[in-house]
């Protein structure tokens, strides 16, 4: 029953993570006309800003883009092992990311930085090594999901039945992108809710929900007369 409750929990972080990128994305292309989360379109267009003599624009995709690369560069710096160990920065980061965006909603009114600090945010996140059962969890930009999800339909219709419950997970989490996106719609259409500190709320959260799966998995652990650490592997002991 308790593994039960450590894999909810695991589960609805990692939805979670998606749901509040899928809420960011859609703030900044509301609100700048502009994809924060992923950038093969960015890249595009600033060729055509450039051959246009949009110069002005061609330098604001640069920045988002060196933004981008900001957060993976942190990222990088903070997992630099390919595999996923329950870790107390990963809810230390979504905590800090919370509070980046407060403070900035609070103290700093310029647009552009709105912009940047959301793209920053997100390929830090993207970043983020995240593994479920197998899989590379990309939280941020869904092409990789759809192409995860293609491929496991293909496997499945070919005989792999085991690829399925890929498909059905990177659909679930293709829905938390899409209610995420959805949420902050919302409340930019219907509220006069401040939207950043709504996205803040949802970071706040997320990271608290990080901590409450950290201490449950090392309150288990000790049960077992195993020493609680950073590097135990959440996998190993759930099973997944």
């Amino acid at each position: 029953m308790r593994k039960k409750v450590l894999r909810f929990q695991f589960m609805s972080w990692i939805l979670l993570l998606t749901a509040s990128a899928g809420f960011l994305n859609a703030v900044t292309l509301m609100q700048f006309a502009m994809p924060s989360s992923h950038h093969t379109g960015n890249l595009t267009n600033s060729m055509i800003r450039l051959i246009e003599g949009d110069f002005s624009g061609f330098l604001q995709i640069i920045m988002l883009l060196l933004s981008y690369l900001i957060g993976t560069v942190i990222s990088g710096f903070l997992f630099p092992d390919q595999q996923f160990k329950l870790k107390r920065r990963y809810g230390w980061i979504e905590i800090i990311i919370s509070l980046l965006i407060v403070f900035g909603s609070i103290y700093i009114k310029h647009s552009n930085w709105y912009l940047l600090e959301t793209t920053m945010v997100l390929g830090l996140q993207n970043g983020m090594f995240v593994y479920y059962k197998g899989i590379i969890v990309r939280t941020t930009h869904m092409t990789g999901n759809l192409t995860d999800t293609g491929l496991a339909i293909g496997r499945a219709l070919a005989g792999r039945h085991s690829e399925l419950w890929k498909a059905r997970f990177q659909l679930i989490n293709l829905s938390c992108f899409l209610l995420g996106g959805l949420l902050s719609t919302s409340i930019l259409f219907y509220t006069d809710l401040n939207i950043w500190q709504a996205a803040s709320s949802i970071y706040m959260f997320t990271g608290l929900l990080y901590f409450l799966l950290y201490h449950h998995f090392n309150y288990l652990v000790s049960q077992r007369n195993e020493s609680a650490t950073d590097d135990k592997n959440l996998f190993d002991y759930i099973n997944i």
